[in-house]
């Protein structure tokens, strides 16, 4: 999700003003600076290692299909004589000054699932190294940006991709207010008092589940009817997770009980905490059957957000 918007912001293949001009990004000093200036190179490494037939040619599959791109897009500067990624792209800033946004998506897959293929692994960081850390990178290169489990270090003989910043999702505090589960949104869902919703939650923090019918939901976020439409919803956005054998909802981690609690104390002034700490279970116990919590669909390679990146 965040490399979409980084590409659709970024990316001049495209004018996305309309999707950021409604958010605070488009009052920030650079706003207009950045937006829809740079070449865009995109791409999943998975989907790569899926594709080779013979997995010590994978980074050649990769160099060989950003190469047919950018001969596509700049036909008049990368002819036949250039043979490799790395190569058109100092060939293209020499013509052109503009610059590149390159955007990766799992890019540490090789290293996690193929670490005993030796000619792989030594491949790969030899590629990212010169698109990232080289001296004509400093050229070329605008930003780049890495999606992954692994952190960056050194691995075998290469020395480390140490030009990044490393943002963990197991230390979210700079990204709390721009995502996840908020007091504001969850004050939407409880105004909602379908069928005695509010009161069914207050159970909640305690331990407490609520049996939902997920079918009559409309998989959308403006049509409510029930009580069990707006718990769906709640579930598919994962601010609820929900047992599928049991068909209840429950509340999945502690950040969440802490905002519900929030809540419910700003909507009954003050006076249930009590309630919240002690609601009592409805149903099974929370560690009863098996708890899934709806998650967002990946992008596949190929869906864009807008225009026509390499």
């Amino acid at each position: 999700m965040a490399a979409n918007m980084i590409r659709a912001y970024y990316s001049r293949g495209c004018d996305s003003s309309w999707i950021f001009s409604k958010y605070k990004i488009s009052q920030t000093q650079d706003y207009n600076k950045y937006l829809n200036k740079f070449n865009v190179i995109h791409f999943d490494a998975a989907a790569f290692l899926n594709r080779s037939k013979d997995v010590d040619t994978t980074v050649g599959l990769i160099d060989q299909t950003l190469l047919g791109g950018l001969k596509n897009e700049f036909p008049q500067i990368i002819n036949d004589s250039v043979s490799d990624t790395f190569s058109a792209l100092i060939r293209i800033y020499e013509n052109t000054q503009m610059q590149f946004v390159i955007i990766i998506d799992e890019w540490d897959c090789m290293i996690r699932e193929k670490m005993n293929h030796a000619v792989l692994i030594e491949d790969y960081l030899k590629f990212l190294s010169m698109l990232f850390k080289s001296s004509e990178s400093q050229d070329f290169l605008a930003l780049g940006y890495m999606t992954g489990i692994l952190p960056v270090k050194k691995y075998g003989s290469h020395s480390a991709l140490n030009m990044f910043a490393e943002y963990s999702m197991t230390d979210q505090d700079i990204f709390e207010k721009y995502t996840g589960f908020t007091e504001d949104a969850l004050k939407i869902y409880m105004d909602m008092d379908f069928d005695g919703l509010r009161a069914d939650v207050v159970q909640m923090p305690g331990g407490g589940r609520i049996r939902v019918n997920t079918r009559s939901f409309q998989n959308d976020m403006q049509t409510f009817r029930t009580k069990d439409d707006v718990l769906t919803l709640l579930i598919h956005l994962g601010y609820l997770a929900y047992d599928f054998e049991c068909r209840e909802a429950f509340i999945p981690n502690k950040e969440i009980i802490e905002e519900l609690e929030n809540t419910i104390l700003h909507k009954t002034g003050g006076d249930s905490r009590t309630q919240v700490r002690q609601g009592s279970p409805i149903g099974h116990k929370p560690d009863q059957g098996k708890a899934v919590s709806a998650g967002v669909g990946r992008l596949q390679r190929g869906d864009r957000a807008c225009g026509c990146e390499l």
